[in-house]
């Protein structure tokens, strides 16, 4: 028997284990402190993110945090107003919620019939006939109207449900330091800081920057919405 043929020795066999063992932890590490997929279960994006959407998070973009244990070790930025975050809401443990960053400590900040005003400005509002960006939404795309919100540099969509109004007026607020509000873009369809309030900035667990993937199962079938594949968050 040569030596190549011979079963592998115990030693071996450790070897072989630390090895993967090793491996499995850089990979859950990776996971809890740098970047990770996740799945969007709700609508409360739409239509920049849509049920069923895998997004991509980089958990690197505001802290190096310690593997599993989500203590922060150094700030690496801050989030800004207009992009799109994961973060654990307040008083709730469990699955996160994704959001958009509307406003940033020290903003002054109101809603009146449906459009933002922040530190006095009223947001740019514009109504959109292209409805194309409704297609492959699941929250009743039919009786929506689609806008274009302006947040400084970043314009995004936006959706308003015509047969809900609930959610469109809030006086104005002044956010607290190291505290932000988040809101989902379709508007009448989600809980964001209207419902919780502000959201500290250590709840905070990452930017999401592109959509990877995009499968959904519902009342429809089931659905892979390809030309989602890659998209671009902002």
């Amino acid at each position: 028997m040569s030596k190549d043929d011979r079963p592998p020795s115990f030693r071996d066999r450790v070897r072989s284990g630390l090895r993967l063992g090793g491996l499995v932890l850089a990979l859950l590490c990776i996971r809890s402190s740098v970047a990770a997929p996740y799945r969007v279960p709700t609508a409360s994006m739409e239509p920049t993110i849509i049920a069923g959407d895998r997004i991509y998070v980089n958990k690197l973009a505001y802290d190096l945090k310690l593997p599993f244990l989500g203590v922060s070790l150094l700030r690496l930025g801050e989030p800004a107003r207009g992009e799109v975050v994961l973060f654990q809401p307040p008083g709730e443990e469990g699955i996160p919620y994704v959001k958009r960053v509307i406003g940033v400590p020290g903003d002054r900040i109101s809603m009146e019939a449906g459009r933002l005003k922040i530190n006095g400005v009223m947001l740019p509002l514009e109504g959109l006939a292209d409805r194309a960006p409704l297609d492959e939404a699941s929250d009743h795309p039919k009786r929506k109207q689609l806008f274009r919100e302006s947040l400084g540099e970043i314009s995004h969509l936006v959706a308003q449900d015509l047969l809900a109004l609930r959610l469109r007026e809030f006086p104005e607020l002044e956010i607290p330091a190291d505290n932000y509000f988040v809101m989902g873009d379709n508007r009448d369809n989600s809980a964001d800081s209207r419902v919780f309030g502000f959201v500290p900035r250590d709840a905070f667990l990452g930017r999401a920057s592109i959509v990877y993937a995009s499968v959904r199962w519902d009342e429809n079938g089931f659905q892979i919405f390809w030309d989602r594949f890659f998209k671009r968050l902002g």
